[in-house]
């Protein structure tokens, strides 16, 4: 839900400052989601984006290079955004994925990965959008219960 807010935020930033790139990059997001208007389209496209990319960045990569290199490489790979605010925040959010898969494990980085490409889907398609928001209000608390309750485990970082 952080992640999502916060590429919000930059993408309304970037129409403020950057108007024509921020339209370039609306209309690559529509190309890539913005036929997925169906469940079936939109969850495809989250689990294989989300799983295949953290398998890749934070599961191989990440152990090697790091968390700053992995999160430059993930930006990079990420070109259809150009250079622009959006880049910068898909680094950012890589520098997240890269935070939880050292202090958790690749499997929790990819959950989140996919949890925030299906809002992200859903957003850019236009339905939804509520119900998916509730259901993610209903994620972090139950996250934050298991932080306090002691049932997530330690915080420490992973092998």
């Amino acid at each position: 839900g952080a992640f999502y807010a916060f590429g919000n935020g930059v993408d309304a930033l970037a129409h403020h400052l950057t108007p024509a790139t921020a339209d370039k990059v609306q209309a690559a997001n529509q190309r890539l989601f913005g036929q997925l208007g169906d469940p079936v389209g939109i969850a495809t496209i989250a689990l294989s984006a989300g799983i295949c990319e953290e398998a890749l960045f934070r599961g191989a990569m990440q152990p090697r290079l790091g968390i700053l290199l992995t999160a430059i490489v993930f930006a990079a790979v990420h070109t259809q955004y150009g250079l622009s605010l959006d880049t910068a925040a898909v680094f950012i959010l890589a520098g997240g994925l890269g935070l939880i898969r050292r202090f958790t494990n690749t499997t929790t980085s990819a959950t989140c990965h996919v949890v925030y490409n299906t809002l992200v889907g859903i957003g850019v398609a236009g339905v939804w959008l509520g119900p998916a928001l509730a259901v993610e209000a209903m994620l972090l608390l139950a996250g934050v219960a298991a932080v306090f309750t002691g049932r997530l485990g330690s915080l420490r970082p992973a092998p």
